[in-house]
């Protein structure tokens, strides 16, 4: 992936996954100088928040995050609660995946297997939120 950057240094998903992936291995300020390349405006605010909060700057994470509700609150619902269990606040990541499950939004099974969701886990509303999906019994899901 890092040469696939080096060679299209202005691909969004290519600076967004550099960006994801710096942020898992624990250097936010690196992934934030990704994020700062991607071009498409939901997908830079997003990386930018994580980076930002992961940096350790709430002030500034609470603010971009405001806009990031603000701007995309009504169609970005699976990935505000992405963001949510990132900071580890459960209430309101339950809050947000309902509204993605409300508004029957397709990428709702693909987020749940994103590393953040594993801040929700032990939780005994994630057992219920995955059950209330109606998945086949072998779904893949983790199940406390």
């Amino acid at each position: 992936m890092n040469s696939y950057v080096f060679l299209h240094p202005n691909d969004r998903s290519a600076n967004h996954m550099m960006g994801e992936v710096q942020i898992s291995l624990g250097h936010p300020e690196k992934a934030l100088e990704y994020f700062e390349k991607v071009t498409e405006p939901f997908w830079q605010l997003y990386g930018k928040t994580k980076a930002v909060y992961a940096i350790g700057n709430k002030q500034e994470a609470d603010k971009l995050l405001k806009k990031l509700i603000a701007d995309w609150g009504d169609v970005a619902w699976p990935n505000i609660a992405v963001f949510f269990a990132f900071r580890g606040e459960k209430d309101e990541a339950f809050k947000w995946l309902e509204l993605a499950f409300d508004n029957r939004d397709a990428s709702l099974l693909e987020i749940l297997n994103y590393p953040s969701m594993k801040n929700l886990w032990g939780d005994p509303r994630w057992n219920t939120f995955i059950n209330k999906l109606g998945l086949p019994k072998d779904h893949g899901f983790h199940m406390d």
